[in-house]
């Protein structure tokens, strides 16, 4: 598949409403083209950190919601939700494909302690490639993204896409542009970051939700305003960019290490 449509969710995550964010999840899916949909980080109940295990305990039956809309729209769907195993949470992003089944999931490695996240989350371990429709796709969360070993991680273990879910804030909305272009760039592959607007408390939340190409072509940026954004792929653009300029071929992991 060398051309797809990739869309992002942008809207006010409001903290303690999973029923009122659900629908308008649900909502906006319906309107989303054929292709791929991400969603912002915590999407159905923001960092509610007082009931994220009660929280967690809906998170089977809106993947389901999430699984059914994925068939009819023919969607690959990523965004994170909360996850309870055993007296831990984990901010779960899961990639539910175009057949309805959940082709993979990734849990938060890099937790922002600046905010408290270390206090009511644990933390993943593993960095997988999920095998999708539209081919192989990575996913990071937020924070990760002041990471680059991930992405390159990621992109060594052949994703195309990272798909990036996040609350990032209105202070720092120069470090989300420039993160995301960054790793768009030096991994040569597209990324679609998809940011919440709105506020929730003293945060504010600035959207800038980007699609990025690997030539840093920003596909989508819808500023500040909620709503269905989308743009499309080409991966032989990727392809052609990447013999082009070699730079992924010619690293030099042996030197790095010494």
């Amino acid at each position: 598949m060398e051309r797809v449509n990739a869309s992002v969710v942008q809207f006010d995550v409001q903290r303690d409403n999973r029923a009122g964010n659900r629908a308008f999840v649900m909502d906006a899916l319906e309107q989303c083209l054929p292709g791929l949909a991400v969603l912002p980080e915590m999407w159905a109940c923001g960092f509610d950190y007082k009931n994220l295990a009660a929280h967690a305990l809906a998170t089977e039956e809106i993947l389901a919601d999430l699984s059914a809309v994925a068939r009819r729209r023919n969607l690959v769907i990523v965004g994170s939700l909360p996850v309870l195993e055993g007296s831990r949470v984990y901010n779960v992003a899961h990639v539910v494909d175009a057949d309805g089944r959940v082709a993979g999931s990734y849990k938060k490695i890099h937790l922002f302690t600046a905010g408290g996240e270390g206090k009511g989350f644990a933390a993943g371990d593993r960095a997988d490639v999920c095998e999708t429709s539209l081919g192989p796709l990575g996913v990071m969360i937020c924070y990760d993204l002041r990471f680059p070993e991930l992405a390159r991680t990621l992109m060594g273990k052949g994703a195309r896409i990272l798909a990036v879910p996040a609350q990032w804030p209105t202070a720092r909305r120069t470090h989300w542009r420039t993160l995301v272009r960054a790793r768009a760039i030096e991994n040569q592959l597209f990324v679609v970051g998809a940011n919440r607007c709105g506020e929730d408390g003293e945060l504010r939340y600035p959207g800038g939700s980007l699609i990025v190409s690997p030539t840093d072509q920003i596909l989508a940026d819808p500023g500040e305003k909620a709503g269905v954004f989308t743009a499309e792929l080409d991966f032989s653009l990727m392809n052609d960019y990447r013999n082009t300029i070699p730079c992924l071929k010619e690293r030099r992991p042996e030197v790095y290490a010494r």
